[in-house]
């Protein structure tokens, strides 16, 4: 019993870290992507 609980809180933690370096490698590609087309439509309007 006491393994399984051990475990289940491992799991959880590498849930949470995979929750939250998703989140922040999300908004990291949104706001790249977002640049990108900014600066594309900058130079395509000039």
């Amino acid at each position: 019993m006491n393994k399984k609980v051990k475990r289940f809180k491992y799991f959880m933690v590498v849930l949470a870290c995979i929750a939250i370096f998703g989140t922040m490698g999300t908004c990291l590609l949104f706001s790249i992507t977002y640049f990108i087309i900014k600066t594309a439509i900058l130079r395509g309007g000039k």
